[in-house]
């Protein structure tokens, strides 16, 4: 009954109705997925899939929420790009926050030690699944890779064995 519950959310006046949008994306997106993997994995390869820029000087709208705003111009950073999802995610019933951290930076054979700097902070999702607790997703496109093989965003990622988690997912995402 998550449809409802959003109706009233956003119509009685709980809810900012100007992120409205985001909601009906994260739909539009996620269709009706099997399972909350699949919506997580359909929003993070529909973010990484090449029609949203990584750009550390976006454009601003007056009025209009930062994340409201990210959708309309898609242009952002990993905070915009995390900050979506994990809300996007939420509206779907999903469990998600955001995680802050550092990627590696780089790393100096001759000394034998990495170098990170404020450069290299980050932020990505986390979602929450029984029985494997809260796992990384990395929206941010052109930002590295996860080790992780249940992530799209991973090298290791698995599609053959992704696809029954798939089943009824929006073709917008995939």
């Amino acid at each position: 009954n998550r449809e409802a519950a959003m109706r009233t959310l956003f119509e009685q006046g709980s809810g900012d109705s100007r992120y409205r949008r985001l909601y009906q994306t994260a739909l539009r997106v996620a269709g009706r997925p099997r399972n909350p993997y699949a919506a997580v994995v359909a929003l993070e390869v529909w973010f990484r899939s090449g029609s949203f820029s990584y750009d550390e000087t976006p454009p601003v709208k007056r009025g209009v929420p930062p994340l409201v705003a990210f959708l309309d111009h898609r242009h952002g950073y990993c905070q915009h790009f995390a900050g979506a999802m994990a809300l996007m995610l939420r509206y779907l019933g999903v469990p998600a926050r955001v995680g802050a951290g550092f990627t590696s930076g780089r790393y100096n054979h001759s000394k034998k030690e990495w170098t990170v700097s404020d450069t290299n902070a980050h932020t990505w999702v986390e979602a929450w699944f029984a029985g494997y607790g809260w796992l990384p997703f990395d929206p941010t496109p052109g930002r590295g890779r996860l080790t992780s093989s249940y992530t799209s965003s991973s090298l290791y990622f698995d599609t053959s064995g992704a696809t029954n988690a798939f089943v009824g997912v929006s073709a917008v995402a995939l």
